[in-house]
């Protein structure tokens, strides 16, 4: 009889942490398995870019790199600002001044900086060339599909590229709207 209660006891306690640890397991295979896309923040989105970037540029750009951050631009009007272009372009900067690194905004509306001069090396603590993060996006059915890069101010060389999607959400849908969207009397 202490057998058997024995084993109905162990049965007890294993059944729900079997059960704990499949469910654990099953979320995190919806959130990493082939095909399902775990649904993440845009600053989260935003945040993971920014460091795929600072990965990919690690030979090429060090914290004492001056970087500029042009505003991210719309493929279709690449003249005019968004308040999603300019949220990205936030998010970016804030997660490269987050790490330590030395990050100015550009101002102009192509997605340029202001002032890059084309080979004016700037001394720190040795010589770093600055370098440009710059993007584009466009805008698709259900996605914004976003493109990164980091540029090398003096020879336009790519030094690093990303590229993701952020689902089109009310919110997103209504941050890249242009000022012509938004003047629109039929644009819902």
């Amino acid at each position: 009889m202490n057998l058997l209660y024995s084993r109905s006891l162990s049965r007890l306690f294993l059944y729900p942490l079997m059960a704990v640890l499949f469910l654990t397991g099953c979320s995190v295979l919806m959130d990493t398995g082939a095909g399902q896309k775990k649904s993440r923040s845009v600053t989260e989105s935003s945040y993971g870019a920014a460091d795929m970037l600072i990965q990919q540029s690690r030979s090429f750009i060090t914290q004492e790199t001056p970087l500029e951050i042009g505003t991210l631009t719309d493929l279709d009007n690449p003249n005019e600002r968004t308040n999603f272009g300019q949220m990205i372009t936030g998010q970016i900067a804030s997660r490269f001044v987050q790490l330590g690194y030395n990050v100015a905004s550009g101002d102009r509306h192509d997605g340029m900086p202001s002032e890059m001069a084309p080979s004016s090396p700037v001394s720190s603590s040795g010589n770093h060339n600055r370098a440009l993060i710059t993007g584009r996006y466009a805008v698709a059915r259900d996605e914004v599909l976003v493109n990164l890069r980091i540029i090398e101010a003096g020879s336009g060389k790519v030094l690093a590229a990303y590229d993701y999607n952020i689902p089109k959400t009310r919110d997103v849908r209504e941050l890249t709207k242009t000022q012509a969207d938004k003047e629109s009397f039929f644009n819902f």
